[in-house]
Order: structure tokens, then sequence, then C-alpha cells
């Protein structure tokens, strides 16, 4: 090739380069988060922290803190290329929103939302933006694709009792006459994240939650034991008990919640109805040894029935096919 052809090849493969918008190789894409989320997202023990959606809308909260009015995060992409499809994906619970799709006047939760999406990095100010959302209080991740480089953040959501939608508790059917019934579980919002950090004071339960007492249920344990108390080892799961009273027999108690019912995110579960019984210890007593007795006079009446025949087939038979007695 002639150095003529040679420098204008050259030339039209710098032309074509400029055209698709090839940045250096030190060049890497940046973010930055609209609406000031806590945490920088770097590792999953620093996460981007905010709301989990509190009814079927998204609310942003681009300027403000986004951990106490908003529940999704703006992401802006500042790439060292032009016109190049940016890739982003999410992990768990967590949601992406176009920049086209955000500003249709409603955002709902239950609509919207996908772990994959790709933008054009050509938008206002050179920036590509998307939005992201989480419907879960476990950490989830967000990663950006640009040319060669990808970006991973982690974002975890926060609920409270304001979100309270469904009660998750179990009790035994039984229980002592003036002992008490043993509830455990949780109060968990419309995604099912559970609770945390709710507190009562001794013979008492969280505002949010009543309890009905009927027949043998009488008041809320205040006992060191049976007060409200949340799991040492497991977040968002407590117990509380209710006192029997001195007479024994059925029991019944309701546990109820009152969220205003959300029809894009399902039914609450917002009451629960416990029925058990109690007997006195000595009562439970007797019952067992006459249990007992009458068990014993059972075994004792079948040996007698098969001594009495075995005693006759020994007769019957030859010395060394005859059967012990019992």
């Amino acid at each position: 090739m002639s150095k003529k052809l040679f420098a204008v090849a050259t030339a039209a493969a710098l032309a074509l380069t400029g055209l698709v918008g090839v940045a250096p190789a030190s060049a890497s894409p940046t973010i930055a988060y609209v609406g000031a989320a806590s945490g920088a997202g770097l590792t999953a023990a620093a996460p981007i922290v905010i709301n989990v959606p509190s009814q079927n809308v998204l609310r942003s909260a681009e300027g403000t803190s986004a951990t106490t009015s908003g529940s999704v995060v703006r992401v802006d992409i500042d790439s060292p290329l032009t016109n190049n499809t940016i890739r982003v994906t999410a992990t768990g619970a967590v949601k992406l929103i176009t920049t086209a799709q955000f500003t249709i006047t409603a955002n709902r939760t239950a609509q919207f939302g996908s772990q994959s999406i790709d933008i054009v990095g050509s938008e206002a100010a050179g920036l590509a933006g998307f939005y992201v959302y989480t419907t879960s209080t476990a950490v989830g991740t967000f990663s950006i694709t640009d040319g060669g480089t990808t970006i991973v953040r982690h974002i975890e959501g926060v609920t409270d009792i304001n979100n309270a939608y469904n009660l998750e508790f179990t009790a035994p059917a039984t229980a002592d006459v003036s002992g008490s019934l043993l509830f455990t579980g949780s109060i968990t919002d419309a995604f099912g994240n559970k609770i945390e950090g709710l507190t009562a004071s001794a013979g008492a339960v969280p505002a949010t939650l009543t309890v009905t007492r009927f027949g043998a249920a009488d008041a809320l344990s205040a006992t060191a034991t049976g007060k409200w108390l949340e799991s040492t080892t497991t977040d968002g799961v407590y117990t509380f008990a209710v006192t029997t009273s001195a007479t024994a027999g059925p029991g019944v108690v309701g546990l109820t919640i009152a969220p205003v019912a959300i029809t894009a995110l399902g039914a609450p579960k917002n009451s629960l109805l416990f029925q058990f019984s109690t007997a006195s210890l000595a009562t439970q007593v007797t019952n067992l040894t006459a249990q007992v007795a009458t068990l014993t006079a059972s075994v004792a009446a079948l040996k007698a029935d098969y001594n009495s025949v075995a005693k006759k087939y020994n007769k019957l038979v030859k010395k060394s096919k005859r059967v012990t007695l019992k």
C-alpha cells in the first residue's frame, strides 16, 4: 500500500472511531444518586437504603431524604461513550424502571419494574438515568455495564409498623389453668417483610396489635417470660403470653390489626383466631392415673387369658413344643 493510500485509510478509521464514540481505555462511567439515599452501596454491609413501598405507588425523593419520604431512587450514569447501550440488571427483590416509564402519571409498584433494562447514554446533560426500588429488607444488587466496565451497587429496603399488613402467629391448643398461653410470630408488611424493633411495656403489646380475650383467657401476662419480647436471635420474631383463668375449660383469643387493604398487593391477613382448652394440673394427674389403672387392668386380663389358653395348649403337645406362661 502506498503512503498516500495508508494515510487515507488511517483517517477513515479515525473518523469511524469518532462516530461510535469509543472513549480512551482509561475512561469509565460514573454514577450518582438523585435523592439522598443513605449508604454508598459499595458493599452489602453499607448498602443504599430506601423505603419499601407502602402502597401500590412509587414515590421519588429527589432533593430530599430518600429513606424518610421516598420508595425509589434515581440513578444517573455519566458515560464516557456517546449513543452507547448501557445494560442494567438486578438481583433479589430489586426492580428497575426506565425514565420513560417513570414519567407516566401512575407509577404502580405491582405493574412496573423489571430486573433488566437497556438504556442509551444520550440523555440531557450527557447522562443516562433509571430508577431503582426494592420490595425486600434483604440486601439486593443492581449492576451497570457500560462498554467494558461493570459497576455493582447494593441496595436494601426498610419497613416499619406503619406498613403492618399481615399477622403470622402460632399458639398451642392447650394450656394450664392459672397458667399462660404463649404466642410466637411476626407482623409483616404487604411484601412479607418482618417488622423489626417493636417494643411494648410489660403486660402490653404494640398499639397496632389488638388482643381480644374470651373465656379462659383473661389478661396479658406481665411476667418476665410472658411479656412482649423480640427474639435475640431472629429479628422481627416476637413472643407474648395471655394468662389463663383459674377455671378449666375452653378459651378463645383473637389477634387483629387494621391496615388499609391494597387490592393490587393482595388482601391483608389482619386477623387470627385461636381456640384452646385448659385443665388444672390436679385434674390432669387424676385423669392420667385413671387411664394408667385401666390399662393395667387390661394388661392383667390379657395375661390371664393368654395363660389359660397356653395351659390347655401345653397339655396337648409334646414337652419340647410347650410355650412359657406369662
